[in-house]
């Protein structure tokens, strides 16, 4: 189990790619108001940090490794959503800059788990499986409750309880927005991003205010280019 956590872990402090931001409008509407310098990363990276150890007084701390781990996550990512706010004034922009730096990370916490399902097959389907695989024993009950579903065309299952979601939607409306818009987009560019011509399906989602995600994920989804 030891060695799943180790691929998962998001090294904030030090790895995390905030140097995506540097260059970019401090505004949409106003580009006068310039450009994200250097300062102004160090500045979020500093607030972010301050932002994490605040809000870990009162976050939950979960029932399971895996959760504690996504937990961690969550908390962390609201807390540079914060910190970025401090530099670029309006949300729905500043939502977007975080998921940039989020996803840039997401796609370093799944490389190695990725590159072994490349060694083993060289099925995306049978790769797509073995990803997921690894994934479920994240999403360990009692933190996760989730069902497998058999389904010929693709990976499937049905999470009824997620923490992070839980946690995200106890905060109020503009956490929520916040998660629904960086953390519940992830899947559809993920499975593109483990197997070639990879693709992901959910009709229902949690944190829109169904009773679960159902999680379809599937390989060979798009014409060959």
């Amino acid at each position: 189990m030891k060695w799943m956590i180790f691929i998962f872990r998001w090294s904030y402090r030090l790895r995390m790619p905030f140097q995506k931001l540097e260059g970019r409008n401090r505004s949409r509407q106003r580009p006068e108001l310039g450009r994200i310098t250097n300062d102004d990363v160090y500045l979020i990276l500093e607030e972010s940090w301050k932002n994490f150890q605040q809000l870990s007084k009162t976050a939950p701390k979960g029932d399971t490794v895996g959760s504690r781990l996504m937990l961690k996550n969550g908390v962390w990512s609201l807390a540079m959503y914060r910190a970025i706010l401090k530099i670029v004034v309006e949300k729905e922009y500043a939502i977007e800059l975080c998921g940039d730096v989020l996803w840039k990370n997401y796609q370093r916490a799944v490389r190695r788990v990725r590159f072994k399902a490349r060694l083993l097959s060289r099925k995306p389907q049978e790769q797509m499986n073995r990803m997921q695989e690894v994934f479920l024993k994240i999403l360990e009950k009692p933190g996760y409750d989730l069902k497998v579903i058999q389904d010929p065309g693709a990976f499937a299952y049905d999470i009824y309880r997620c923490p992070v979601h839980d946690y995200f939607k106890s905060l109020g409306p503009e956490e929520l927005e916040f998660f629904q818009k960086t953390w519940c987009t992830f899947d559809f560019p993920l499975a593109e991003h483990l197997v070639k011509r990879g693709g992901y399906a959910r009709q229902h989602t949690l944190s829109h205010g169904d009773a679960m995600c159902d999680m379809r994920w599937m390989a060979d989804t798009h014409p060959k280019r």
